[in-house]
């Protein structure tokens, strides 16, 4: 989720949208051309083999091999997965089945997967648990091969603050290390944080996480620059690249004027509130959240420096720290 803070500049409003839209990086999907059976498969027992038409994160993570990867029987939810027929006997070809022994993937009419030697099959979105599913092809002989395939849903989160070059959907490319440049002459703290969705043995490149607002609380009278979760990004769906990542953009940028009008009020020097932010994992097809993964506070502290002059700037999440005064 990108969140950002009320009353931005119009760099970084352009800066945010952007990022709020960050693409997937397109889990390489090879070539299928070679899944076929081999001379050798040909010649042994009736089974089934299968490939999986993305890498999951940790081939992306720990640059394994990608033929080896997507051999896989371990998925994520929204995962395709193909399934090849190979050995013999298999009979007469144009009567063979294939029977779906469990409730993991999204419905196909037998009639559809008949006579095929290859079929492709979707894990469902909306999985809440773990999920094995056993399939079996049937020849018009009576023989057959079967293959379980487990199906995973995500069950929580790692975060860790990022720095270096990232791309959002719309081709721009935003180093973190020149931010300050960006910043010079305001007020206001940028922060970039990596979040990867666990486990990373599988692929969840086809789901889609949201942040929910979950309030905003501060202690004692109300903090003037206390704003809205609910204004400020949350609720927007957001897209798990091929890592099982996404970014979360954390941020405030004011002009220095503006943020002494604030704090020079009486007893609101320092201030301080924070937005209760939770994620689930969001379903869009059928607008439905599913599995919680955790909620975590957004912490924003503001203080007026030497007379008024400066502006420090904290900016907590996931408890990670972001501080930036001012003339910095």
């Amino acid at each position: 989720m990108i969140i950002k803070h009320a009353s931005v500049s119009f760099f970084f409003h352009f800066f945010l949208f952007s990022l709020s839209n960050l693409i997937t990086l397109g889990n390489v999907l090879a070539n299928d051309d070679n899944f076929e059976e081999t001379e050798e498969e040909a010649r042994e027992s009736l089974t089934i083999k299968s490939k999986t038409v993305l890498c999951s994160a940790d081939c992306y993570i720990k640059n394994e091999n990608e033929a080896t990867d997507r051999k896989r029987t371990d998925i994520g939810i929204g995962e395709e997965i193909n399934l090849l027929l190979i050995g013999k006997p298999k009979g007469k070809v144009s009567q063979l089945t294939w029977d779906i022994n469990g409730n993991g993937f999204e419905p196909v009419s037998p009639e559809k997967l008949k006579g095929r030697l290859m079929i492709t099959l979707t894990a469902k979105k909306d999985l809440r648990k773990d999920t094995s599913v056993t399939i079996r092809a049937k020849t018009n002989e009576g023989k057959q091969a079967s293959i379980t395939i487990n199906i995973k849903v995500p069950v929580k989160m790692t975060e860790r603050k990022f720095k270096g070059i990232f791309i959002t959907d719309d081709g721009y490319s935003f180093d973190t290390e020149k931010f300050s440049e960006r910043l010079k002459g305001q007020s206001g703290v940028i922060g970039i944080i990596e979040v990867t969705v666990l486990p990373t043995k599988v692929s969840f490149a086809k789901i889609k996480i949201i942040e929910r607002d979950g309030g905003t609380k501060w202690n004692g009278p109300r903090p003037s620059l206390a704003s809205s979760h609910s204004v400020a990004g949350a609720g927007k769906v957001i897209n798990i690249r091929q890592k099982n990542n996404f970014y979360d953009c954390v941020s405030d940028v004011n002009s220095i004027e503006s943020r002494v009008a604030s704090l020079y009020k009486p007893n609101q020097n320092p201030q301080e509130f924070w937005w209760i932010c939770n994620f689930f994992v969001h379903v869009p097809e059928k607008n439905q959240d599913t599995i919680f993964l955790g909620t975590t506070n957004q912490k924003f502290y503001f203080k007026a420096l030497n007379n008024y002059s400066v502006i420090r700037t904290i900016i907590k999440k996931f408890g990670l720290e972001f501080k930036r005064d001012s003339n910095n």
